[in-house]
């Protein structure tokens, strides 16, 4: 059964600082990361993508989260910081960093 990347492209085409570095990231170098890994229960939808650049998105694979800031501590603010650039962006109806905000609440990972 295919599951579709609901909102994928358009997130690849709104969204242009990157999740973890918090750095700008050219079109043809962007990627969908799941926060929570699919590999591990994550869902196909736009509360649980990021825009990161490919090599980082590669890097982290299937980590967790909290292991991934363990590791990289000063991506915590730059995440912070993606939640605020893109709180009012509207992806497939929802609010984005919004969501991306709930998500991370709910994994734990920001208060």
């Amino acid at each position: 059964m295919k599951v579709n990347f609901t909102g994928h492209h358009v997130l690849l085409t709104k969204i242009d600082t990157d999740f973890y570095s918090g750095k700008f990231v050219p079109l043809a170098q962007r990627s969908t990361e799941h926060i929570f890994p699919k590999s591990k229960g994550g869902a196909n939808n736009i509360i649980n993508y990021a825009m990161v650049e490919k090599n980082l998105n590669a890097d982290r694979g299937n980590m967790p989260l909290k292991q991934w800031i363990n590791i990289h501590p000063d991506f915590l603010d730059n995440m912070k910081n993606y939640i605020k650039k893109y709180w009012d962006i509207i992806i497939d109806g929802k609010q984005y960093g919004k969501e991306i905000e709930k998500t991370l609440k709910k994994m734990d990972i920001i208060a």
